[in-house]
Parts: C-alpha cells; structure tokens; sequence
C-alpha cells in the first residue's frame, strides 16, 4: 500500500530470469497506469529469489531483488508510473560473486532505503548492507558493507528499524543468530556483531524469523527454532542482547513426583538454572536451583510435592554477568488429588459473607472474587478455615468465588444483594 489508499502490485513469470512488472491500483480496483511498468529490461536483471517492496513520504515505490545475474537490485517507480532514476536501476553487489541473494530492504523515515542480503565468493558467504538515497546514490562503500560471516544455506538477513537507524539480523555461518547495528553516521554500533543463540537446536529456518522495530533502539526478535518451539531476543543498543542458551524443556509424572528435564548449551561457568512451577501458567515461583556445569549436558529436576491437577514449569537461566532468559513453559497433571470444598453464606449477601473450607488451607492460599466476565474485583490471602469477607462494596450482581492453595481450586457462584 502507498500512503494514499492505492495498492502497489508486482507480478512476474514463472522460474529465474522472469520479468517483473509493477501496476498501480485505486481504492476501486482500477490500474491508475493503464499498463505496467516493467523493472527488469525484458528480464535482463530477471526475478531469481527475494523481493521487498516500499514505499517513501512521496508515494514512490522502491522495488529491491535477487536478480537472474547473480546481483541485487533497486529500481525506483513513480507514482506517476515511470521508473525514478535515469540509470533505471542500482546493482549492489560490485565483485561478480558467485551469488548474491537472500536480499532484503527496508525504508526508514527519512526516506533512506537500507538493504541486506548475502555474498558468496569461492570461499565464504557475508552478510552486507548498503543505504541508498531517493536519488539513487549509495550512502556506504560501492558493494556494501560487511556485518559478518553468514550461512551460505540458511543466512537469509533481515533489519529492524530504530528510528533512522538499522539493526541487521542474519545466521553466522557457524549457524548462530547474530545483530549488528547500522548507525546515522554510517558506521556499527558493536566492535563485532552481537550473538543472540547460539544453541544448535535454537538457531531459525531459514526466513523464519521476524524482526521488530524499536524506536528507542531496542529492537526484538522472534523466530522458530530447530527443536520446533517459538523464541525470542531483544538487541537493545545501550545493554547489548539478552544471551540465548535455552533448553529442550519436559515434564512427566513418575509416581507421587513429577519430573523436569532439559539439556543445556553452551554454558557458562557460575550460570544458574532457577526451576520456577506454577498452577496457572502465569503467576511462577521458584522450586529451586541448579548450577550449570560449564559444558553441554543434561539436567533432572524432581519436584517432589507437585500441586493438586496443572503443574506448569519454566526455566529460568542466570548468565554470570546477571543476564537472564526464559524456556518455554511445559505442564503436567496430578491426579487423586484431595478434594477441596467451600462454603458461603448467607447467599445472597449484602454486606458480610462468611466463608468456610472444609480443609486447613496450606501455604499460599487465596480466594479470589470476580464479576461475570472474569475481572477480579477482590483478592483475600486466606489463613484459617472459616472467615468474613465485606462484600457491601460490591455492586448488586452475580459473582464466583475461586479457592486455590497448594492442594487444588474449587469455585463456588455468589449473588450480592
């Protein structure tokens, strides 16, 4: 889309080599152009990978792909429906590699276009970037920059704004997630790019991942890992990135205990595992810890009082610079659990209202009131058995009353006269 309701469209043929055309439509569906606007000079710089659409302030489009040649490609096309520049087109890659592809371009809000993608030579594959002007004139060296060694297969890089400047993401060619910041003055904003995982099982498929923009200069990451669960980072400019060595996370019941198992990656001497459970999925607290042991392994974790039903358990790992992360969050049920009931009376109430468990309630009991949507209107931390809560606040309707300690949860339906 342009900044005017109309959709810019890209068709092209079927295979490398095949021409590309650019239409523009109205709101109602009409061509604004009566015809396209071909990029490729009749597939000369032929469509052979990724392409990336944008849009400037003026609602010129700026086209960037992998061409049939073995290079990268720009071309600007007015909104008038004639290409933007008298050189038609701008090449990025100047060395003749063996391939160049796996591009990737975004445009900040000064209307400076930043593109991304890989350089193959005989020897090694680069993550490079190059700025380029609404006139066409490149910002940084002819043939780009380099971020850094990148994965000839699955280095496929990508950029996130903050604010006017770019964060770079791409694989390393050892497989791991690195960013590199490109700042307004043209140079980076690391001595070397920041690795964000470097675990075998969590490095990304591929282009699938997805960057976020940050204008504050912290721009995220989330991205599909080898072992199937969904990850994700920050790169923040001022305190670097949040290290990733994350786990392979299970939980199954074995008796009267439930088990909790991961494998590490890539630790670190005085790293800690903080082994978190809870009964929601939200709300954690700590079971206990473990040390890492300096090297790849594997890790048992008995949680030998598991609660009554859902037990949810996370990973919590400690760097030993006091970084930190998350696993995933993996869940077991207890079963013959000990059956909890309450009672409340007088219902309907209108001031006070007497609650009675039919069990002394263990460490960390609550009760919780809420409306008919589910909004909590009260929470009371319960001590004993039987009780009086002042519901006079409370507006005249129907609510629940929801137990839960160590053993269970039990919900009970009130009405407040």
């Amino acid at each position: 889309m342009d900044h005017a309701e109309n959709l810019y469209m890209l068709s092209k043929g079927n295979g490398i080599g095949s021409k590309m055309t650019i239409d523009r439509i109205s709101p109602s569906g009409a061509s604004l152009w009566g015809s396209g606007v071909e990029i490729t000079s009749n597939g000369t710089y032929g469509f052979n990978g990724t392409i990336s659409m944008n849009v400037d302030s003026n609602n010129d489009l700026y086209v960037t792909w992998d061409a049939s040649n073995n290079n990268v490609y720009t071309t600007k096309v007015l909104s008038s429906g004639s290409l933007g520049w008298a050189f038609s087109r701008v090449g990025h890659s100047l060395s003749a590699p063996l391939n160049a592809q796996h591009s990737y371009a975004r445009i900040t809000s000064n209307d400076t276009l930043m593109i991304t993608w890989n350089e193959s030579d005989n020897t090694n594959t680069y993550a490079k970037v190059q700025k380029l002007t609404a006139d066409g004139d490149i910002i940084l060296p002819a043939g780009g920059k380099t971020i850094g060694l990148s994965n000839v297969l699955y280095g496929y890089p990508k950029i996130a704004l903050n604010g006017d400047e770019a964060a770079c993401f791409y694989t390393t060619s050892d497989v791991s997630i690195a960013v590199q910041n490109v700042q307004t003055n043209n140079t980076f904003k690391y001595p070397s790019s920041l690795i964000i995982s470097r675990a075998y099982l969590t490095w990304n498929f591929y282009t699938d991942y997805v960057p976020l923009d940050n204008a504050t200069g912290c721009s995220g990451i989330f991205w599909t890992g080898f072992d199937l669960n969904i990850y994700g980072a920050n790169a923040c400019t001022s305190a670097g990135v949040l290290p990733i060595k994350t786990t392979s996370l299970t939980a199954e019941v074995a008796g009267t205990q439930n088990k909790i198992s991961w494998e590490g990656y890539n630790q670190l001497a005085g790293d800690v595992y903080e082994i978190q459970r809870s009964n929601n999925g939200s709300n954690f607290t700590i079971l206990g810890t473990l040390p890492a042991k300096g090297t790849d392994n594997k890790y048992i974790f008995w949680d030998k009082q598991p609660l009554c039903g859902n037990n949810f358990y996370r990973i919590k790992q400690i760097s030993v610079n006091g970084n930190f992360q998350y696993s995933h969050i993996v869940k077991t049920n207890t079963g013959n659990c000990q059956q909890i009931a309450i009672n409340a009376y007088p219902n309907p109430a209108k001031n006070l209202l007497t609650v009675k468990l039919n069990n002394t309630p263990t460490a960390n009991a609550i009760i919780t009131i809420s409306d008919i949507t589910g909004k909590i209107v009260k929470t009371i931390p319960v001590k004993q058995e039987q009780f009086t809560i002042d519901i006079s606040p409370l507006a005249k309707a129907i609510y629940f009353i929801s137990y839960q300690d160590n053993n269970g949860k039990t919900v009970l339906k009130i009405e407040k006269d």
